[in-house]
């Protein structure tokens, strides 16, 4: 096993029990590869788009797969992740979070579109298609000319994101025409060595994952939770994720799973 591997089961740990139990629920592949009737899943799961792996792909290509030249080489889209609330979580910091959700009908990011591709919330691409541009439009006129934004944020920042949303909505405006719609899934796209191999991809983007430490250098947003040595000891802890056996069982699953590529 190679060191690469290695490193993605240590980062899952801690984390594998729950990403399996949201793969269970949500990915109709992964179900399907361990041998879940098909009449279980179609009255659990709802069908994903058939090219569900090209339109992710397509995300990536786009918008996900860009990073500042410079260092700490942050993500060109990072502002565009997630919802706004989550860039400014202090309370004094409510006002911010507040005007947006007032001048913003249709609040949404690239995690949500991703969440609705992979829960099978859309019935066909068209819809997917106008969530992904909205995302940018929204920013356009918030942080635009005569947008709302330029009240609580510095003129050079509304610039910046006004930019970033433009470059992106004409990167996915282009490569979203390749796309077909082909409708819902109903066999498994993907063989299960597969999803594995894509799993393992995952977790290597989570643990090399680096932001800024406000100094001129960046650190490893996933350092607590790397190794089973750093697991919280006190009392209310483990009693909530099963212990530490149950961390090292989840552990040695992997190992094995990762072993079996």
């Amino acid at each position: 096993m190679s060191s690469r591997d290695r490193g993605a089961i240590d980062a899952t740990a801690i984390h594998a029990q729950a990403l399996e139990k949201e793969l269970a629920q949500k990915v109709r592949p992964v179900l399907q590869s361990v041998g879940c009737p098909t009449q279980a899943i179609d009255a659990a799961v709802p069908k994903l788009l058939r090219n569900w792996p090209q339109i992710l792909e397509a995300l990536e290509t786009s918008i996900l797969a860009h990073y500042d030249e410079l260092p700490p080489k942050a993500q060109i889209s990072y502002y565009f992740l997630h919802p706004f609330g989550a860039y400014f979580p202090s309370p004094d910091q409510k006002e911010f979070v507040e005007d947006y959700a007032q001048h913003v009908s249709e609040p949404i990011c690239v995690g949500d579109v991703v969440s609705k591709l992979i829960e099978g919330t859309y019935d066909s691409l068209e819809p997917l298609k106008r969530d992904v541009s909205k995302v940018f439009a929204n920013a356009m006129q918030y942080y635009g000319p005569d947008g709302a934004g330029r009240r609580l944020h510095e003129p050079s920042d509304c610039d910046d994101y006004v930019q970033r949303a433009r470059r992106f909505d004409e990167a996915w405006t282009s490569v979203a025409k390749t796309l077909k719609n082909p409708g819902r899934e109903v066999k498994s796209p993907t063989p299960k060595k597969d999803v594995n191999n894509a799993a393992l991809r995952c977790l290597d983007k989570l643990r090399d994952h680096r932001e800024s430490d406000g100094r001129g250098g960046s650190y490893q947003v996933a350092t607590p939770f790397l190794h089973a040595n750093m697991l919280p000891t006190h009392s209310e802890y483990l009693p909530c994720i099963g212990g530490r056996d149950s961390a090292s069982s989840r552990l040695r699953h992997v190992a094995s799973m990762a072993s079996r590529r």
